[in-house]
């Protein structure tokens, strides 16, 4: 730390900023007032990587001047051209941010004013982002209360904010946001529920899997999944036969990691009519249970010939063979085929390691 804090004064700025950012890596609140001091730093970039090591100090001695250089950092000047208002802006967003990061009730008064600033409306994000972060209730309340803007960016941005929180406390505020007409806030919404919800908040998002937005569906389906677990099958499985394919795509993948055997069934049912890419990852998850029916079935999918070389493959490298002699044939007329593919063959010869015979 003593040894970057001398590279904060050298006359490279680009090195000014690998020390200030490698200040920020290692977080000693100790080097704040040397990162303090570089917030008055000549080059913008420079600034910039001071803003973001403080942020990772948390030390508290960082709030005021971030708070100043939010509200006060000066036109740079006028020789950069269009860039120099680029620059005034990643200087305040980020320094916003970073009061969010450092959590200190002096901050939450300022970002509530910064709200009512024309200047400042196009750190609506930042600053919503930071009173969630805070986690104190006044900031959240004001945050909520931009769920019901009229204007949908607004509330996209406010129900964006809400994924940041780190307490199930604002959970309540959502209800609005769970049945706003634009998708993305309902998005960001369920995924708020998913990070902090238990399965007394099950409810909405059991029913928005039936939401016409695929995107809405496919997050509560991670939603459910996460807080329900094993539980959750129940809710997962009618999206198996959803009419999007990505959908289709998200029940399969979680059913692997949270299913028991009442999935099969389900599963093998859906492997015969699906394209390709669902094929394989059903294959995937069916390979994680022994069950003579999914080998059956494997099988069935091997000899397809209709099937793309490469859903055929993977259906060989999962198939344990075992003592079955019907199923070893089957292996083995792969292998005897003068047209099948190599990659199938070689794929085929693998899976004799699995046969007794």
């Amino acid at each position: 730390v003593d040894t970057l804090i001398k590279y904060l004064n050298d006359p490279d700025p680009d090195v000014r900023c690998d020390a200030a950012l490698a200040l920020g890596e290692i977080g000693e609140e100790i080097a704040a007032p040397y990162l303090i001091k570089a917030l008055d730093d000549e080059d913008c970039m420079v600034k910039i990587s001071a803003v973001d090591a403080l942020s990772k100090t948390g030390s508290a001695l960082a709030v005021e001047p971030l708070i100043h250089a939010a509200a006060s950092t000066s036109p740079i000047p006028s020789m950069l051209g269009d860039i120099s208002w680029d620059y005034r802006w990643d200087i305040q967003e980020k320094s916003i941010s970073a009061l969010g990061m450092i959590k200190d009730s002096r901050a939450v008064e300022v970002l509530i004013g910064f709200l009512n600033n024309e200047d400042m409306e196009g750190m609506q994000g930042a600053i919503f982002k930071s009173l969630i972060q805070q986690g104190d209730k006044k900031g959240i309340e004001v945050a909520a209360g931009y769920l019901k803007d009229k204007d949908v960016s607004v509330r996209r941005k406010a129900a964006s904010s809400f994924t940041h929180a780190d307490s199930f406390e604002v959970l309540g505020y959502l209800a609005d946001a769970l049945i706003d007409e634009d998708s993305l806030v309902k998005v960001n919404a369920v995924k708020t529920i998913g990070k902090l919800g238990t399965e007394k908040d099950i409810v909405p998002l059991v029913l928005l899997l039936k939401d016409e937005d695929e995107e809405v569906r496919i997050e509560s389906i991670k939603a459910v999944a996460k807080i329900m677990g094993s539980r959750g099958v129940k809710h997962i499985l009618p999206l198996l036969n959803d009419k999007n394919s990505a959908v289709k795509k998200t029940a399969v993948e979680l059913l692997g990691k949270t299913a028991g055997h009442d999935c099969i069934e389900p599963l093998i049912e859906i492997l015969n009519s699906a394209d390709d890419d669902l094929c394989s990852e059903v294959i995937t998850v069916l390979a994680g249970f022994e069950d003579e029916s999914i080998k059956d079935a494997i099988i069935g999918i091997i000899m397809d010939k209709n099937r793309s070389s490469f859903v055929r493959n993977k259906a060989l490298r999962v198939l344990k063979l075992s003592d079955n002699r019907k199923r070893l044939d089957s292996v083995l007329e792969i292998i005897s085929d003068a047209d099948a593919d190599k990659h199938l063959k070689e794929a085929a010869c693998e899976c004799l390691k699995w046969a007794d015979e």
